[in-house]
């Protein structure tokens, strides 16, 4: 049934449709967008913490923009703007990560 707003949800789209959604293209998009943000995240982390918020949260928020414009065009491209929404939340994920692990490791008393 249609929820009158002209966008078909998963269930009324044909599985050839569906599944021409994620292809090589979006891997490769993905596993890019994850080792630049993570090669970023880590190159800063353990020398200056202090500027992961200042480096890492802007480049993620310029590939989440190049992301959503990419992935409204559709097609290779839009599955392209797909995976860069997908792989540039591994950065700062990573910092958020690796912050509650120190913090946990003091609260325990860990060196």
């Amino acid at each position: 049934m249609s929820s009158g707003c002209g966008d078909p949800s998963r269930g009324d789209l044909p599985l050839a449709v569906v599944a021409n959604r994620y292809g090589p293209a979006r891997y490769v998009a993905v596993v890019v967008t994850t080792l630049l943000s993570e090669v970023l995240t880590w190159t800063l982390l353990p020398f200056a913490p202090y500027l992961v918020p200042v480096v890492v949260l802007p480049a993620a928020a310029v590939a989440a923009l190049l992301g959503y414009g990419l992935s409204r065009v559709g097609g290779a491209v839009g599955r392209v703007g797909r995976g860069v929404l997908i792989g540039c939340w591994s950065g700062p994920l990573t910092a958020v990560l690796a912050v509650l692990v120190v913090i946990a490791g003091k609260a325990v008393d860990l060196p």
